[in-house]
């Protein structure tokens, strides 16, 4: 989002930056879910009645913040690239 501020015209870097914080957010979370339930299942004799609960709430709503993040990213990019389009058929209609 640094990037977002201090580069506001460079739609190429923003729209790779964009994507790539959303393939990178979206391969976290996948990679998280799958070792919170490999836990979950490993442990699943040690925890408590409210663990068993809490524990899959909570990360249900985490991965759910997580992927409207990714979401979020991912309209930006297209926003940029949509930018970075208009941008590039008009420097080619002024040559």
């Amino acid at each position: 989002m640094i990037l977002y501020r201090i580069q506001p015209n460079n739609h190429r870097l923003l729209a790779f930056s964009f994507k790539a914080t959303m393939l990178l957010e979206l391969f976290g979370t996948v990679t998280e879910t799958a070792v919170v339930m490999w836990l979950f299942a490993s442990l699943w004799s040690r925890w408590s009645l409210s663990l068993k609960v809490v524990t899959p709430i909570l990360h249900i709503l985490f991965s759910a913040a997580q992927l409207w993040g990714a979401y979020v990213f991912y309209k930006l990019w297209k926003q940029q690239e949509k930018k970075l389009s208009i941008g590039d058929s008009d420097s080619e209609e002024s040559v």
